[in-house]
């Protein structure tokens, strides 16, 4: 969190554009979120699953995953750093076919 907080700072087109929630997330209101960014093992993705899905159904608003998958989405990119880890991106594109 104090890391995400010193780089955006040292970004000027980003400072002022870029906040930051260090909390719960099964509490936490992200309803304003236009990205959100986890860092979750597979059971604590799993938790927040249903919150993540209502995010990208309202649209507009980006996940991303570092390390795991978000459970029942499809990557929209995978991009694997220089140490191997996954980072992966969703949008509302990333939902599952509800019967739509």
């Amino acid at each position: 969190y104090e890391r995400c907080l010193a780089t955006a700072k040292s970004i000027p087109p980003c400072k002022d554009k870029i906040s930051f929630i260090h909390g719960d997330v099964l509490e936490v209101d992200l309803s304003e979120a236009t990205c959100v960014f986890v860092y979750l093992v597979p059971e604590g993705l799993k938790q927040i699953e249903g919150k993540l899905h209502e995010l990208l159904r309202r649209g507009g608003t980006r996940i991303v995953s570092y390390m795991f998958s978000v459970p029942n989405l499809n990557p929209v990119e995978v991009v694997s750093t220089k140490g191997g880890c996954k980072v992966q991106l969703y949008d509302c594109t990333s939902l599952p076919n509800e019967g739509i």
